[in-house]
């Protein structure tokens, strides 16, 4: 994952011993602070015979490899301990597979011989848009934010150009919604950055826009509840960074209406390293 990125993962708990119910009464995480426990039920808890329960860890990306632990703990019994792990690389690290420069013209890379921001324009639309977001919107509108691109957000590579910001596709609420496929290699692991920037001065409340990014047929975190003006305020820059895999030779991203229209400004699509923090499930057997 880029250094400063986060990423949130979905541990399930699955008390397969027995057929006595089982207290858990405690979670524990190790000392690094790189790992965080974010989403978990109050304590103590039961887990029926067969039954599971979700916890979610967040992770923020430091430079190269962390570890930690996160130790279960039941009364009269040992801890379970679970196995954290994280990479953080630099930003600029992955191959660039694809830029988009949404709404607007290409836009020349600052970090060549990365590739330029292709065309995604009224005079160039992007051969990777499959449908939706027909409509068009830049800052020089009348209806826009005054004043320039905020680019202070923490989320922001430095080799993202200003330029990016300053137009954006929107989806209006009749079907079918935005929807980008890239052609990809099977198996390839990838990161898919998306840039938002909050143009629009009709939106100026917390909760007025608001939608999903569904990227291979699930919403990743990251990608949940999107608010432009609630995370960077008026024409503030940000990113929203996830990892996935492909294994059917098409990376699917589908922007999915939650509150008024969803709207992009850019996209960036890098090969990746795993993102796998720690396995999916554990088997609470003691």
């Amino acid at each position: 994952m880029p250094i400063g990125s986060s990423a949130q993962r979905l541990l399930r708990l699955t008390h397969t011993g027995g057929n006595q119910a089982l207290i858990v009464d405690a979670l524990v995480l190790g000392a690094d602070p790189s790992f965080r426990l974010i989403a978990a039920p109050q304590l103590p808890f039961v887990l029926a015979p067969g039954s599971s329960i979700d916890l979610t860890v967040e992770f923020t990306a430091t430079s190269g490899i962390s570890t930690s632990t996160l130790d279960v703990g039941s009364p009269g019994r040992s801890a379970r301990r679970i196995a954290l792990s994280g990479e953080g690389v630099a930003a600029g690290s992955g191959t660039v597979l694809y830029r988009i420069n949404v709404g607007g013209p290409a836009v020349t890379a600052l970090d060549p011989p990365a590739p330029s921001w292709s065309a995604d324009g009224a005079a160039t639309a992007s051969p990777w848009r499959i449908e939706g977001g027909a409509e068009l919107y830049d800052d020089s509108a009348g209806s826009a934010y005054p004043g320039p691109i905020n680019m202070t957000h923490a989320s922001l590579p430095a080799n993202v150009p200003i330029q990016v910001f300053h137009s954006e596709r929107w989806d209006p609420g009749t079907a079918p919604e935005l929807r980008y496929a890239f052609p990809v290699e099977n198996g390839t692991r990838l990161e898919v950055r998306l840039y938002f920037a909050e143009l629009y001065s009709g939106t100026d409340t917390i909760g007025e826009r608001v939608f999903d990014v569904r990227v291979e047929g699930a919403v990743p975190p990251p990608f949940a509840s999107i608010d432009r003006f609630a995370t960077a305020g008026a024409k503030g820059a940000m990113m929203r960074s996830a990892l996935t895999t492909v294994t059917d030779g098409i990376l699917d991203i589908e922007f999915l209406h939650l509150a008024d229209n969803p709207a992009l400004n850019a996209i960036e699509i890098r090969s990746a390293p795993s993102d796998a923090l720690f396995e999916d499930g554990f088997e609470y057997a003691p």
